[in-house]
């Protein structure tokens, strides 16, 4: 009986481990879908900030920036 249950325990220890990778997989694939998003946001702002900076120089203010 208690060998069945060593057994037993084992398995569940072992489906326990393997959920817990399934999810850490989806943490790391969740966390570099918001990194890549992030990058996408601040190149965004980085050509925004530029087109700005051409609008104002042609308007005359050369020494906003």
């Amino acid at each position: 009986m208690f060998k069945l249950y060593c057994v037993a325990r084992r398995a569940l220890i072992h489906w326990q481990i393997h959920r817990l990778e399934r999810q850490a997989d989806h943490i790391v694939a969740a966390r570099q879908a918001a990194l890549d998003r992030l990058k996408e946001i601040q190149r965004a702002c980085v050509e925004k900030q530029v087109r700005l900076r051409g609008y104002a120089y042609h308007l005359g203010a050369r020494d906003a920036w």
